[in-house]
């Protein structure tokens, strides 16, 4: 290797990940102008092909009146097994894999470089193997801790690669905005431009206190980034997800609520199933209701924790009969957080648990179509 690694930690980041998933499984598709939107009545992008970019497709926004865009709704079924597959190919290189999303992964090489020629031939070999796998481009990072690999995999999208030399991570960040370090939002940005910190160079002008004291360690691994310091160790233990959700556009009408009630029901049920996919439960339930002219949103805490459709279905119920109606809706969502791994028993709660236990062990059993609530047959995208 030319540079004496001490550790040598890689960031692969998939370009236009769900795009490039529907222009790899469908030839019509390929080399077009593709967008992803959630169900049929969405009009905002999710995800959008470079070729879509390029004609002025924002990801986040309502797409532009253009007649050359191919249309696609999101199969997330169908992402999550692509992405399966791209993560055991990078185990493939080495057993430590840290997954951050379901498009990117740390992948730690240290001691393993004696293996490779270079650090071009790690990167050729794992974007071949990918390309070949699942059909999609990948853009990687390289460099001495995770902050800064996460950078370089952005610098030469799509289908690149960047390389960030040990010991020259202050150098290369020194008059960059800080803005591209991972965690810096907005807000955070006008924080620290309060105190003349625009590039990650300017961090000294301010003391690592000021940081400390207003975000905790959080603060503390901010003003450390900016210098180019980062975690040299994957956490390969799997990530607690911070919140679960489903939104939905649904037909632009006037809605009472009984009828926006079977909306939410079908989402209820999609976002519960999923929690007990996963073993967890929610101590927050959060709604959100957009209209023409405005945006609804409220919570429930629920202190046991729960996965239970019919719990949660009976906190929105009596919030949805508490509004003003009729309600000219165009969008819905509902959002599991504060989510933990066990669930504090309610005595009072055994007969719905078992019920539940009894409808979990029927779709594990003969498929995830084998109960259908009747409210699945509406409002399906």
């Amino acid at each position: 290797m030319k540079h004496p690694w001490k550790s040598l930690i890689l960031h692969i980041d998939m370009d236009a990940f769900f795009a490039s998933v529907e222009q790899a499984r469908n030839p019509e598709l390929r080399n077009k102008a593709v967008v992803v939107l959630s169900n049929k009545y969405s009009q905002t992008a999710i995800a959008a092909s470079y070729q879509a970019k390029a004609l002025g497709v924002v990801v986040g926004k309502p797409i532009p009146n253009a007649t050359n865009l191919s249309l696609v709704i999101a199969d997330h079924t169908h992402y999550s097994t692509v992405s399966k597959i791209i993560m055991d190919v990078l185990q493939t290189f080495s057993p430590h894999l840290q997954p951050y999303s379901i498009d990117e992964a740390f992948l730690d090489i240290s001691g393993m470089e004696h293996i490779y020629q270079n650090e071009i031939d790690i990167i050729q070999r794992i974007q071949k193997h990918i390309k070949d796998q699942v059909g999609i481009t990948c853009s990687i990072g390289v460099a001495e801790n995770t902050a800064l690999a996460k950078v370089a995999s952005k610098v030469n999208k799509p289908s690149g690669h960047f390389i960030i030399p040990p010991g020259t991570g202050a150098q290369y960040l020194h008059d960059k905005p800080i803005s591209i370090l991972c965690g810096i939002g907005k807000k955070t940005q006008r924080f620290l431009n309060q105190y003349g910190v625009m590039n990650c160079g300017d961090i000294r002008k301010i003391p690592i206190s000021v940081l400390s004291n207003r975000w905790g360690e959080i603060g503390r691994q901010i003003w450390h980034m900016c210098l180019g310091d980062g975690a040299t160790t994957l956490n390969t233990k799997p990530k607690l997800p911070k919140s679960m959700g489903h939104c939905r556009h649904i037909v632009p009408t006037h809605y009472n609520a009984s009828e926006l009630k079977k909306a939410f029901d079908t989402l209820n049920l999609k976002l519960c199933h999923r929690l007990q996919e996963h073993q967890l439960f929610s101590k927050r339930i959060t709604l959100v209701i957009y209209t023409r002219t405005q945006k609804i949103k409220t919570y429930f805490n629920i202190s046991a924790g729960t996965h239970n459709p019919e719990t949660v279905e009976q906190e929105y119920q009596r919030y949805l009969l508490s509004l003003s109606w009729p309600l000219n809706v165009i969008r819905i969502g509902i959002y599991a957080t504060k989510l933990c791994l066990s669930q504090q028993v309610d005595w009072l709660d055994q007969t719905s648990d078992a019920k539940m236990k009894v409808y979990h062990d029927i779709k594990q059993r003969f498929g995830n179509n084998a109960i259908l609530h009747a409210n699945e047959l509406s409002f399906t995208a």
